[in-house]
């Protein structure tokens, strides 16, 4: 929670939300980001004003009726598929027209949707017309550098051809794809470069075709055949992508070559000089509060419970899915999958070689992997990944929270978030009131065990709750469930903030998400609440610039390196993995050296260390902590 990590990112194709023809397009998975409307309702102002959109809150709810599953509709030439292009279009357009959005990754996501109609219909001039707001809306430099690189050069090839197909067309392709790519700066969009040709290599027209029969198919029938407008992007979005998979190979090879012509430079190491070690001092423990810690792997580090008495077991507290208390350090999900983890474990290392632009066996064989999976085994492979996803991370961030600190002791807080990719259970209150309790029992067993810095890297938002709510039929109608899901954030919210108010020497570090959006747009929890003892942190990479796919906003109070960070899994197998998942555990790593060093400092006295020496990098000037100098400073 983000429910499943997606350690698979964008390889992993979401699996439904792909439109990997055109990687500066953004389409929404309508379980994790639902914005739904009445298609038939305009809603221009009676003063001819346009309506504020503060918030994510604010958007108008989407609801677009199919008449035929999202396979029947790309797989078909029938007329639904202009149907929902119609559809689609009049929601766009009533956003363009009568809402100022005021947040760039929100506007940015429009203007997405508004090229994928132009795509459908062909208007190329129309879609090259949208260019110059896709860049101005990017974040992040990279972001900037790739907008329009793969999806301009068709619409250009397509202009200069009067055809999509044939050996003129491309030809002009591959000269337009090239002539854009020599105008990137390697140096600057070399992971996204890599990320994208990795995407390349991997999208085929029968894994979209699995995809859809597999995954999109049962979930919108689930939802009672309505499509939100994440929704109809995914279903446009991946019939335009199937029509893009011949290409692909050339488009794959055409990146390959350019990343040749600018060998790699070895960058600076910005963030290495900044660590640092901690041999000897006052104990501290450090709670990680996540998916499990492998106390084998953590041998003396790991804390021990002096206690047979009280809701924790031997070496934290653990909730089942029903958050019931139960023993042991890992999900007990994860027995089921025993003869397959290490080759799960191998899926995930492909997954992320395929991404860096690594040629690897495992590479390999998750590549061949993905060949071969069919709409009767596609669910079932989402639901592995997402169990091993689960099953890596509150490992792998332990290790990156305990480390370089011999005085640490590291106290497990599992929790068993769902793992089905086709939930039929949603977040509800019940749900919800569930968290709460158990939240507020770990603070209490927290409390109690003198833990002086807690990690959570997890998030829950309110469009993911409306989207659960949604996609399992448990509140059909739009405006109710738009409301319903307001209230149970709220119950969530308050009941957290209640938890970690009661513990005010405890420091609670959360991560800001990996989403690339402003958290003052979409709000989140634990990342949102506002107190004294909870501070937010957002990733860099090594050179201290943003990392592609952070989060950000004022309320992010500090970043740290979240890029490629090694740490172990269950088992012992070392991985290097990505996201404020591993940023938030360098400062939860950095609080409690200052505690090593500074038995007496407070909660406050810590996080004004951490501020105080951070420095600001990059375009935005963001806060990056400093450990030497944050250790230096309460010496």
């Amino acid at each position: 929670m983000t429910l499943r990590t997606f350690l698979l990112g964008g390889a992993a194709l979401a699996l439904v939300g792909c439109s990997a023809a055109d990687p500066d397009q953004e389409t929404s998975v309508s379980e994790d980001t639902v914005v739904s409307i009445d298609a038939n309702d305009t809603s221009e102002t009676s003063t001819g004003e346009k309506i504020v959109v503060a918030s994510e809150a604010d958007l108008p709810r989407t609801e677009i009726a199919l008449t035929k599953k999202p396979s029947e509709i790309v797989l078909e030439d029938g007329p639904e598929y202009d149907a929902l292009v119609d559809e689609l279009d009049l929601v766009i357009t009533d956003l363009l027209e009568n809402y100022e959005i005021e947040d760039a990754s929100t506007k940015r996501g429009i203007l997405s949707a508004q090229r994928t109609i132009l795509q459908a219909r062909g208007d190329w001039e129309g879609f090259l017309a949208t260019t110059p707001g896709m860049i101005e809306t990017a974040s992040k430099p990279a972001e900037r550098e790739m907008t329009g690189v793969i999806s301009d050069s068709f619409a250009r090839a397509a202009l200069a051809t009067g055809t999509t197909e044939g050996d003129a067309f491309v030809e002009a392709y591959k000269t337009e794809i090239e002539t854009a790519l020599a105008g990137v700066d390697v140096n600057i969009a070399r992971d996204e470069l890599q990320a994208t040709r990795g995407q390349m290599q991997l999208v085929n027209a029968t894994l979209l075709e699995a995809a859809l029969k597999g995954q999109l198919d049962p979930a919108i029938e689930q939802a009672g055949m309505v499509v939100d407008r994440g929704g109809a992007m995914s279903i446009i979005g991946i019939k335009q992508t199937i029509g893009m998979t011949a290409y692909m190979p050339m488009i794959a090879d055409a990146i390959g070559a350019r990343l040749d012509e600018v060998p790699e430079v070895e960058t600076a190491d910005l963030w290495a000089p900044r660590e640092a070690k901690v041999a000897e001092g006052s104990e501290v423990i450090v709670a990680v509060w996540d998916t499990g810690v492998d106390s084998s792997l953590q041998g003396d580090r790991m804390w021990v419970n002096p206690s047979s008495e009280g809701p924790g077991y031997a070496h934290g507290i653990a909730f089942g899915p029903n958050f019931e208390l139960e023993p042991g350090d890992l999900l007990v999900e994860a027995a089921d999958y025993t003869d397959q983890m290490d080759g799960l474990i191998d899926t995930v290392k492909g997954s992320l070689d395929l991404q860096a632009g690594l040629e690897t066996p495992e590479k390999a064989a998750f590549l061949e992997q993905m060949q071969t999976l069919s709409p009767d085994t596609m669910m079932d492979f989402q639901k592995s990944l997402a169990v091993v996803s689960n099953y890596v991370h509150g490992q792998h961030v332990a290790d990156i929270a305990a480390d370089g600190n011999d005085v640490a002791k590291i106290l497990n807080v599992r929790f068993t978030w769902p793992s089905d990719p086709l939930p039929t259970e949603p977040i509800d209150e019940a749900y919800v009131e569930g968290l709460v309790a158990a939240a507020q029992t770990s603070v209490d067993f927290l409390k109690a065990n003198d833990v002086k810095v807690v990690n959570m890297s997890w998030r829950i938002t309110r469009p993911m709750i409306e989207g659960m709510l949604q996609i399992t039929g448990a509140e059909p109608e739009a405006e109710a469930r738009q409301e319903r899901a307001a209230a149970i954030f709220q119950i969530l919210e308050d009941g957290l903030t209640e938890a970690f108010a009661s513990a005010p020497e405890i420091l609670f570090v959360a991560g800001a998400g990996n989403e690339d959006e402003n958290v003052e747009f979409t709000t989140s929890v634990p990342a949102g609440i506002n107190l004294p003892n909870v501070i937010t942190i957002g990733a860099v990479d090594r050179e201290l610039q943003p990392a592609a796919f952070t989060s950000y906003g004022e309320s992010i109070d500090l970043y740290a390196n979240g890029f490629e960070i090694p740490g172990r899994v269950p088992g012992g197998r070392e991985l290097a993995l990505s996201g404020t998942s591993m940023a938030a555990p360098q400062v939860a790593n950095l609080a409690a050296k200052l505690w090593a060093t500074n038995p007496d400092l407070t909660v406050a006295e810590v996080v004004e260390a951490m501020t105080a020496t951070s420095t600001a990098e990059g375009e935005e000037a963001l806060p990056v902590v400093h450990p030497v100098n944050a250790i230096a400073s309460v010496q």
